[in-house]
């Protein structure tokens, strides 16, 4: 049987169950990642099954998840979506969100920490 790569930007990945068998798609946490994305090695068919069974999540429609046919190609895909956000990026620390400013005892520690 033919496998496909998935690439996943999740930070944690995720696990799906695909009639019985769970599915652990390795995501921005992974130890090999392009782009952002964790790559898992998937069957094809199950690969097909998934992304039928989930086309509705928002991380397929998204292209959080996604798959092509071979690692050249999913890095590719990788690259060219590196700067899509998940939503589930760590704040910055120097600007965490409009209206939030650090104290100055937190921009110091900042500081600090950049060198």
């Amino acid at each position: 049987m033919a496998n496909v790569v998935i690439g996943c930007k999740l930070p944690h990945g995720i696990r799906l169950n695909i009639e019985g068998t769970e599915v652990h798609l390795k995501g921005a946490n992974s130890s090999l990642i392009f782009g952002g994305y964790g790559m898992t090695e998937v069957d094809s068919d199950l690969a097909d099954k998934l992304f039928d069974q989930y086309a509705d999540a928002e991380y397929i429609k998204r292209e959080m998840v996604f798959k092509q046919s071979n690692a050249k190609s999913a890095q590719s895909a990788a690259e060219e979506r590196k700067d899509e956000k998940t939503g589930l990026e760590g704040l910055n620390k120097d600007a965490p969100m409009s209206g939030i400013t650090p104290t100055d005892e937190q921009k110091d520690e900042n500081k600090k920490a950049k060198g």
